[in-house]
C-alpha cells in the first residue's frame, strides 16, 4: 500500500472514529461528506461548496445529503452553523470560542480570536448576564461585517 493511500485509510478511519464517538450513523455519503469537510484543518463552508468540492472529487451526493449531514454534525458538536443572513450560512470545522469577519466583497468569512473580542450586556459579561425570564445565555457569536477600503 503507497503512503498516500495509507494516509488516507487512516483519515477515513479517524474520521469515522470521530463521527461514531459524536453519535453520528456512518454511512458512505456522511462519511465522504465529512473527509471532504475535515480533511483541510479549520474552514468555513457553504453546503454548496461543498457540494461542488465533493462533485470535483468525483462523489455523487445530493446538496439535500449534504445539508442533512451538515446539520446533523452540527447537532452532535463537531461543526458550527454561522448564519450570515436568510440565504447564507457557513458551517465552521472551528468549534472552539470565537468570532468570525464577514468580507462582503468576497463572501469569505475570518475567524476572530475570542480574546480580541469583548461583549457586555447589562454591563456584565454575557456568561454573567440574565437571558429572558427563565432562561439562561449559552454563547454569543459575533459576525464583524467589512469591506475593503476604496483608498
Amino acid at each position: 500500500m503507497s503512503d498516500s493511500a495509507r494516509e488516507s485509510q487512516q483519515t477515513q478511519e479517524t474520521i469515522a472514529d470521530r463521527l461514531k464517538a459524536h453519535g453520528v450513523r456512518l454511512t458512505e455519503q456522511r462519511l465522504a461528506i465529512s473527509r471532504c469537510l475535515f480533511a483541510r484543518g479549520h474552514r468555513h463552508l457553504t453546503a454548496e461548496q461543498l457540494k461542488d468540492e465533493l462533485t470535483r472529487q468525483g462523489e455523487k451526493v445530493a446538496l439535500a445529503t449534504v445539508y442533512n449531514t451538515l446539520h446533523q454534525l452540527t447537532k452532535a458538536g463537531m461543526i458550527k452553523q454561522i448564519v450570515i443572513d436568510p440565504q447564507r450560512s457557513y458551517f465552521d470545522t472551528n468549534t472552539h470560542r470565537h468570532h468570525h469577519f464577514f468580507i462582503e466583497d468576497s463572501g469569505k468569512l475570518l475567524d476572530i480570536p475570542h480574546e480580541r473580542v469583548q461583549v457586555r450586556l447589562d454591563d456584565c459579561d454575557p456568561a454573567q448576564a440574565l437571558g429572558p425570564e427563565g432562561m439562561k445565555i449559552t454563547s454569543v457569536d459575533v459576525v464583524i461585517r467589512v469591506q475593503r477600503d476604496p483608498k
